[in-house]
């Protein structure tokens, strides 16, 4: 559930912030189109069926310019044409993440 609550946090900010159509591509890819924007990795550890924790990796293209891009993805610039500061991005996903971590704790 980790990673579907963090796919969706960034299909929202893609969505809000850049004004991209963005959606969600089953279990850990966001889609602009066809094309793969992010990637979502989990892992976690624990014994029987209590988590000790979770370690989330979001792979999130922002500024990556066509030519550096491989076949089949895409970036907020290339799609938006329009380049984004990494910090503020980081912070409404986490943002977003919390919000809908609490609604299910």
């Amino acid at each position: 559930i980790v990673t579907h609550i963090a796919a969706q946090s960034v299909r929202d900010v893609l969505q809000d912030v850049c004004g991209l159509n963005a959606k969600l591509k089953r279990p850990n890819d966001v889609l602009v189109g066809s094309k793969k924007i992010a990637g979502i990795l989990t892992e976690s550890t624990g014994a029987k069926r209590k988590i000790s924790y979770v370690v989330v990796g979001i792979g999130l293209n922002v500024n990556t310019d066509s030519k550096d891009l491989v076949s089949g993805a895409t970036s907020i610039y290339r799609e938006s044409g329009k380049k984004y500061a990494l910090q503020p991005i980081l912070e409404k996903i986490l943002a977003m993440f919390w919000k809908r971590y609490l609604a299910l704790t």
